[in-house]
């Protein structure tokens, strides 16, 4: 009987050790899908930064979010240092409260600035000066066309005429000064206003514009402009240092209602600060970028895409060096680093 005593007490205490040893896999097994929950969940927006946007820029919290997500995760305190800490009271942190301070009022420069007296109605006769407040209230004047009429005298005197010159203009014989030829073409580059919405813009103003007469203004100050953009390509190659990229344009064909996808590259020159387009019916082929470099002499540095390897590798390798882009080289760094991620998730 005292034997059989002993046998059930060893398999109670034997039963025990089981449960706490299937208590404790139990546990285990919570913490490890805690952590491949949460390294999932950074390797999601890991992804979403490199891939969820066309954007190439990473903002500095995105950096510091990846920082702290492939840090090792901090060792566990021991069983008594927990009880210890436990037992000691612990006070509240001290959260100071930064000051709140009113932001400084922006002054801009180079506008137009009128000044207005506001005087009471009471008789200030005697009465000597406190202080003066102001406010500041920016006004909004509707853009219009003036018709301006030049008119010259003409004089005779026996066999002499005088007479005044007209004033000189872009365009001879042209309706349009400089200055609204100058509107025109700042609304169709610079902020990309068609010219058909210029045109119902001008018609709220009291002048019906025929679309062909303003896109003959903008042929011809194109044309008074190309040579200055040659000159502009010239200063921008002699640079030995240049930064290059294509970038993608929707372009939209007559007679066609969709875009199809194109390209216009893109020159800068760190150096002068100069840029300058290429812009060949949307190509992106490598003999447009041929043809930008065919005289040039110095580094390049832009992205991982074929043709600028290409250039490197021509028939002078040693005219032109290429060295990449350091975003690139960045981004593919981070896109090894989920992938060897996801790979030591699957083998664990």
């Amino acid at each position: 009987m005292i034997e059989l005593s002993a046998k059930d007490e060893q398999i109670a205490s034997l039963s025990r050790q089981i449960e706490q040893l299937n208590l404790s896999l139990s546990e285990n097994h919570k913490e490890t899908q805690r952590i491949v929950s949460e390294l999932s969940m950074t390797i999601k927006k890991l992804s979403k930064q490199l891939y969820g946007s066309r954007s190439e820029k990473l903002t500095k919290l995105s950096v510091k979010k990846k920082e702290d997500s492939v840090q090792e995760p901090a060792a566990e305190p021991a069983a008594d240092q927990q009880q210890q800490d436990a037992a000691e009271p612990q006070s509240a942190p001290t959260v100071e409260k930064a000051k709140q301070t009113k932001p400084q009022r922006r002054v801009y420069q180079g506008i137009e600035e009128r000044v207005i007296v506001l005087e009471p109605l009471e008789d200030t006769t005697g009465a000597r000066l406190l202080r003066e407040e102001e406010i500041i209230r920016y006004s909004y004047i509707a853009p219009k066309v003036i018709r301006t009429i030049y008119k010259r005298p003409i004089y005779g005197n026996g066999n002499n005429i005088f007479t005044a010159s007209f004033p000189s203009h872009l365009i001879e014989r042209c309706s349009a000064d400089n200055s609204l030829l100058s509107a025109i073409i700042i609304n169709k580059f610079g902020y990309h206003l068609p010219i058909q919405r210029q045109l119902e813009m001008f018609k709220n103003l009291g002048i019906d514009w025929s679309k062909s007469t303003i896109n003959s203004w903008v042929t011809r100050i194109i044309n008074i402009l190309d040579p200055l953009f040659a000159e502009l390509e010239k200063q921008v190659i002699r640079s030995s240092y240049l930064n290059i990229d294509e970038t993608s344009i929707p372009i939209l064909i007559k007679g066609e209602s969709k875009t199809k996808k194109g390209y216009i590259w893109g020159v800068v020159s760190p150096e002068t600060r100069l840029v300058s387009f290429k812009y060949d019916q949307g190509s992106r082929s490598s003999k447009v970028l041929e043809e930008m470099l065919e005289r040039y002499t110095g580094t390049i540095q832009s992205d991982g895409y074929a043709a600028y390897k290409g250039i490197s590798k021509g028939k002078d390798p040693k005219r032109i060096r290429r060295i990449a882009c350091l975003a690139h080289i960045r981004s593919y760094h981070n896109f090894n680093l989920i992938k060897s991620s996801q790979k030591s998730i699957a083998d664990n």
